[in-house]
């Protein structure tokens, strides 16, 4: 499949003489994948408290910042998730996808994040060496834990 960008891709690209770099960039993961790996490598104990997680951003609206650090919950992102155009949602969950697309796009080089990082933030996770494994996932769990013996 081959992705053209649109005419507004093209008027800024003809505007500018420098590479367009995405520093920022995510990915999400599917995350019926993450459950079940979750569970195989920390119990479904893990997989319990990483859908409190997982879904906390929707049971936080209402409530005030004291509340939400109680509870162990966090704001959601204000961009939030692509569904509408379901080619887009494709592209946000499969990189190779993605990297098809940057011309369509209007991106010359994109550098990526998973969201893993974000997810267990709260447990002090700040790295995950990559390849991203689960094995890497649960060793970083325990890490910021005080767990000095996984790294």
């Amino acid at each position: 499949m081959s992705f053209e960008p649109s005419a507004e891709v093209r008027r800024i690209r003809d505007a500018i003489d420098h590479p367009i770099i995405d520093s920022d960039g995510h990915i999400i993961e599917f995350l019926p994948e993450v459950h079940d790996i979750m569970a195989t490598v920390g119990g479904p104990g893990l997989v319990d408290k990483f859908k409190v997680v997982e879904h906390g951003a929707r049971k936080s609206i209402d409530l005030t910042v004291e509340q939400r650090r109680a509870a162990g919950l966090m704001r959601s992102a204000w961009w939030g998730l692509p569904a509408r155009n379901t080619l887009d949602r494709a592209t946000a969950l499969l990189p190779k996808l993605l990297y098809e697309r940057l011309d369509e796009i209007g991106i010359d080089l994109a550098v990526l994040y998973n969201a893993v990082i974000d997810a267990l933030s709260h447990l002090g996770v700040t790295h995950i060496d990559m390849p991203c494994t689960p094995e890497r996932v649960w060793q970083a769990i325990r890490f910021s834990s005080g767990d000095s013996t996984t790294r």
